[in-house]
């Protein structure tokens, strides 16, 4: 039986996307049945759970990548249900993998130009700057082959490559994958929102619970394939069983919250 709602009833905004009754997975297997979430216009969620539950699953099925067995998404409108990647660029939909996120050949710009290709050349010029703007270090390293980046420097990359087509909508897979913890906790704690608050609709998957949940307006618990657990960030944090989950109920006890903030 899936655990019942968080207690505290939040008004979302308006509805993005749309999610309803999605069934994922590949070949003949699903993965992640039966699920129903969405994301407000300008607002954060967060999809967490156990390894193997199925939030990377969950995101390739939404960006064409997975095989789609039943429901339906609708993203600002329209149905995109198992759309190519290529025509959900279009609709206003990016995406960063947790890998293969950049090419790693080119320069910084010139990953950012590869990532305005639907763009006009003035576009694309003004473009790098909205990037730049957002994240400032990336025109320091302008002329600096991705490869020769540090994580955190690639991580920041990606986001700008995928932000040159002006998405409504921006799906992060495990984002602070191989990041050291100060890195993660940057991009989680201010990059991560500051992409909000310039009024992009984020949906992050994250191993990183607890962060996660911190930041997130609205969240969701998937536990093998399943959606069992939803509610405002703040109180499905709250909640001692999501600490014991993602902590263990000893750890959970002993550690000060400000320990927890790098957990």
């Amino acid at each position: 039986m899936p655990i019942s709602a968080a207690d505290e009833v939040k008004v979302r905004p308006e509805t993005l996307l749309d999610v309803a009754d999605f069934a994922v997975g590949y070949r003949t297997s699903t993965v992640v049945e039966n699920i129903t979430i969405g994301v407000g216009r300008a607002e954060l969620v967060a999809v967490i759970g156990p390894n193997g539950s199925g939030k990377s699953t969950l995101l390739k099925g939404l960006t064409g990548r997975a095989k789609v067995f039943a429901g339906h998404v609708n993203l600002d409108g329209d149905d995109v249900t198992a759309m190519r990647g290529d025509r959900l660029c279009r609709r206003g939909l990016g995406f960063v993998p947790q890998t293969k996120d950049v090419f790693g050949t080119l320069s910084v710009e010139e990953n950012l130009k590869m990532g305005g290709y639907l763009l006009d050349r003035k576009a694309v010029d003004e473009q790098i700057e909205n990037v730049y703007e957002l994240f400032p270090a990336l025109k320091l390293m302008s002329t600096r082959t991705a490869s020769r980046l540090s994580g955190g420097e690639r991580k920041m990359l990606a986001m700008g490559r995928v932000l040159m087509l002006s998405p409504k909508l921006l799906l992060l897979d495990e984002p602070t994958a191989g990041l050291s913890p100060d890195l993660a906790r940057h991009l989680l704690h201010e990059q991560v929102p500051n992409l909000v608050a310039s009024g992009v609709s984020v949906l992050l998957v994250e191993q990183k619970a607890l962060d996660a949940l911190r930041i997130a307006d609205y969240g969701y618990v998937l536990v093998s394939g399943h959606v069992q657990l939803e509610g405002t960030g703040a109180s499905l944090l709250a909640r001692p069983d999501i600490r014991e989950v993602f902590l263990g109920s000893a750890a959970a006890d002993e550690l000060p919250p400000a320990a927890l903030e790098s957990t």
